[in-house]
C-alpha cells in the first residue's frame, strides 16, 4: 500500500494533474457565445453576448444565418447569464472537446466565454457532450428566448432589409403547401366547370397564395416557379411545379454554395452523389 501511494505521488510530481482548468470567477462576463447545430434549420443557431463601448449587446443568429438580430442587453441580464453559468456548472465544461465519429448526423455545440479578470472558457462537442449538457443547453436557450421576447422579436416575422426578397418558407412550408393542395383538390373539381388544366392552375395558385409564397406563373409552359431561401450551404432551392392534363409534378433544384477552399471536397462529394456511391 505504501509503495502504491509513493508511486502515485511520484507520477503527480513528475507529470502534474493535467486536469482542465475550471475558470471559477466572480468577474463579470465580457463575452459569451453558444453555437448549436442540429438536424433542421430551426436547430441551427448561435447566441452571443459582447461588449461594445461599455454596453452589452446580444446577437441572435437564427435558422442557419437566415435571420439575424442584435439588441441591447441590460447589465442585470448579463449578471443573470453569469448566474445561469454558475447554476448549471457550465465552467465544468471547460476543456471538453470530443467527437463521436460513428454518428454522421445529430447534434453539435460550441461554448465560449471570457470574463473581466482575463479567464476564459472553451468547450465543443459533436454528438458527444459533457455532463449536464442538455440541462445547461436548455437553460441557455430559455434565457435568450426571454431576451428576444422582451424586445418583441418573433422569429420568421422579421421585416428588416436582410429578409426582403427572400421567401418565408415557414417551419413546415412544403408540407403545409402539399396538404393545402390536397385539401383544395376535391372541392375545386366539384365547384367549377373549368377545364382540368385550368382547375389544376387554380388549385396550385390558391395554395401558393394561402402560404404567402412568391411565385411566377408561366402560362405557356403551364408551370409555377417558387424560390425558397434556405440559408446554409444549400443557399436556395428553386422549386418548379409543372401542370399536366390530369396531374402535377414538383421538382426542386438545390445548388451548393461554397468557398474556393472547399472546392476539392465538394468535387469529391458531388462525384460520389451523382454516381450513387454512399458510405
Amino acid at each position: 500500500m505504501k509503495r502504491l501511494f509513493f508511486l502515485m505521488f511520484l507520477l503527480l510530481a513528475l507529470f502534474g494533474c493535467n486536469f482542465p482548468d475550471r475558470p471559477a470567477t466572480d468577474a463579470a462576463i465580457e463575452a459569451f457565445s453558444f453555437r448549436h447545430s442540429g438536424m433542421s434549420t430551426e436547430e441551427i443557431y448561435t447566441y452571443s453576448v459582447r461588449k461594445d463601448g461599455g454596453r452589452y449587446l446580444a446577437d441572435f443568429d437564427l435558422f442557419c444565418q437566415f435571420e439575424f438580430h442584435d439588441v441591447p442587453l441590460e447589465d442585470e441580464d448579463a449578471a443573470a447569464l453569469k448566474t445561469l453559468m454558475d447554476e448549471y456548472s457550465l465552467r465544468e465544461w471547460n476543456g471538453f472537446a470530443k467527437s463521436n465519429s460513428f454518428v454522421l448526423d445529430g447534434e453539435s455545440f460550441g461554448l465560449s466565454a471570457a470574463f473581466a479578470d482575463g479567464k476564459t472558457l472553451q468547450a465543443s462537442g459533436n454528438n458527444a457532450f459533457p455532463r449536464g449538457y442538455h440541462e445547461g443547453a436548455a437553460a441557455i436557450k430559455r434565457f435568450f428566448a426571454e431576451i428576444m421576447d422582451k424586445h418583441g422579436i418573433d422569429p420568421w416575422e422579421d421585416d428588416s432589409a436582410s429578409m426582403k426578397g427572400r421567401t418565408k418558407p415557414g417551419k413546415n412550408g412544403l408540407l403545409s403547401f402539399s396538404l393545402c393542395m390536397l385539401a383544395a383538390y376535391g372541392s375545386a373539381f366539384a365547384e367549377t366547370n373549368a377545364s382540368v388544366e385550368e382547375q389544376l392552375a387554380q388549385i396550385v395558385q390558391s395554395a401558393l397564395d394561402l402560404e404567402e409564397l412568391a411565385y411566377e406563373y408561366d402560362a405557356e409552359n403551364q408551370s409555377f416557379s417558387i424560390p425558397f431561401s434556405l440559408g446554409c450551404a444549400l443557399g436556395q432551392s428553386d422549386v418548379t411545379i409543372y401542370l399536366y392534363d390530369d396531374m402535377i409534378s414538383v421538382a426542386a433544384d438545390c445548388p451548393l454554395q461554397f468557398d474556393s477552399k472547399s472546392f476539392e471536397k465538394v468535387a469529391v462529394f458531388t462525384t460520389l452523389a451523382n454516381n450513387e456511391l454512399y458510405y
